[in-house]
C-alpha cells in the first residue's frame, strides 16, 4: 500500500506529465468536476496547510489539477508560488495556463510579470489592454496606471510615466508611492527641487520611509549641503535598519524599483 506521501508525489508526477505531454484539453467545456468541493479539499484543507516552500504546497495544487484539470486558482496557487520561489518561468507557464482558464487572473499575470519577473515591455502591454478592457481598476492597492508608470519609469519613458504620476498625485488620496515615484521621476530628469517636494509628500504619507530620506540626501549632495546630506543618510539607515521601507505586502519576496537597500547607504556615507 501507497502512503500519502507517495500517493500525492505519484499523482503530482502524473500531473507534471499530462501538462506537458497537453494530452488534456485544460479548456474542454465537456468536463466536469466539482470545483468547489476540490478547491475545498486540496487548496484550502491541503496546500494551504504548508507554507509554499514546503513540497506538500506544490503536490496538493498537482492533485487539485489532477482531479480537475479545469481548477483555474489551483494554476494560479501553482504560479504564485513558484514566483516567489524566483522561479519565474515556471511562475509565468502556470499564471498562463490559469488565464486560459479565467481571465479573473489577467491583472495578477501582468502585477506579477511587473514586480516579479520584471519584463517591463510584456507587463506594460497587459496594462494597456487591461485598462483599455476594464478601466483603470486596481491590483494589489494601487490603480493599474500605477504599474503602468513603473514600466515606463524602468523602460526609461520618463514623460510618460511623469503623465501617469503627476495624475496619480491629483487624486484625493495619493500613496505614499505615486508621490515617491513622481519624485524618482524628477530626479532622473535632474529637476531637483520637484523632485525634493515629491520625497517630502511621501514623507507627510509616511514619515519613516526610509527610501525617501536617502533620496533627499542625494539631492543635498547635488546642492551641496553636505551636513544635510550626512543627517539624511544616517537617519535612513536608522529606519531601514527598523524595517521602515516600501511596505507593499509583496515587497518581502521582491524590491520593487529604485528601493533602497543598506549596501547603497553604506557606500554613500562612507565615501
Amino acid at each position: 500500500m501507497l502512503n500519502l506521501n507517495m500517493k500525492m508525489i505519484l499523482i503530482s508526477w502524473i500531473t507534471f506529465t499530462l501538462l506537458n505531454c497537453r494530452n488534456i484539453s485544460i479548456q474542454s467545456e465537456n468536463y466536469k468536476c466539482n470545483k468547489d468541493i476540490i478547491e475545498q479539499k486540496y487548496i484550502i484543507n491541503g496546500a494551504w496547510k504548508y507554507g509554499i516552500y514546503e513540497p506538500q504546497f506544490q503536490m496538493y495544487l498537482d492533485s487539485a489539477i489532477y482531479y480537475c484539470p479545469t481548477l483555474a486558482s489551483a494554476y494560479q496557487q501553482k504560479a504564485m508560488a513558484f514566483f516567489k520561489c524566483k522561479n519565474y518561468t515556471k511562475g509565468e507557464y502556470y499564471i498562463n495556463i490559469a488565464c486560459e482558464l479565467s481571465g479573473e487572473y489577467f491583472d495578477y499575470r501582468a502585477f506579477m510579470v511587473c514586480i516579479f519577473s520584471r519584463d517591463y515591455e510584456t507587463a506594460s502591454n497587459l496594462f494597456i489592454s487591461l485598462i483599455n478592457e476594464r478601466g483603470d481598476n486596481h491590483i494589489m492597492d494601487h490603480k493599474y496606471s500605477f504599474y503602468l508608470g513603473l514600466c515606463y519609469i524602468q523602460l526609461l519613458q520618463l514623460d510618460k510615466a511623469k503623465t501617469i504620476f503627476i495624475k496619480l498625485t491629483e487624486n484625493t488620496t495619493p500613496h505614499y508611492l505615486d508621490y515617491f515615484y513622481l519624485g524618482v521621476i524628477y530626479y532622473n530628469l535632474f529637476e531637483f527641487d520637484k523632485a525634493k517636494i515629491c520625497f517630502q509628500k511621501s514623507i507627510v504619507e509616511y514619515s519613516q520611509f526610509s527610501d525617501a530620506y536617502f533620496y533627499l540626501a542625494k539631492i543635498d549632495e547635488n546642492n551641496l549641503e553636505f551636513e544635510g546630506r550626512k543627517t539624511k543618510l544616517k537617519l535612513s539607515k536608522e529606519l531601514l535598519l527598523n524595517r521602515y521601507t516600501i511596505n507593499e505586502d509583496n515587497a518581502k519576496y521582491e524590491f520593487y524599483p529604485y528601493q533602497v537597500n543598506i549596501d547603497m547607504i553604506n557606500w554613500e556615507l562612507d565615501r
